[in-house]
């Protein structure tokens, strides 16, 4: 179903199908161009922290980086199982 979204552009009303790719009757500007341009800096980062990652394999790793990925990854999983526990029994016992 359509309905009615003001263009950021020309500030009139146009009809929206909710598509990132809706334009405006009026000026043909996109109608989200703030959701593109986020998804677009969310993709960035998102590929900027997987190279930045220690835990996450890189394509030369050798076996024993491997190793030593995988036992940090772990590390910090028992780590933040330990966190998480304390902070549910103190928050329990507070009442």
């Amino acid at each position: 179903m359509a309905t009615q979204k003001k263009c950021p552009e020309c500030n009139e009303w146009t009809s929206w199908n909710h598509q990132l790719t809706d334009t405006c009757e009026h000026c043909g500007q996109l109608l989200d161009k703030r959701t593109i341009n986020d998804l677009e800096y969310f993709e960035k980062q998102q590929k900027l922290n997987d190279e930045n990652s220690f835990s996450a394999p890189k394509p030369g790793d050798n076996f024993l980086m491997l190793a030593v990925r995988r036992t940090v990854w772990i590390a910090n999983v028992i780590y933040m199982a330990t966190v998480s526990f304390f902070l549910w029994l103190f928050t329990t016992l507070a009442g």
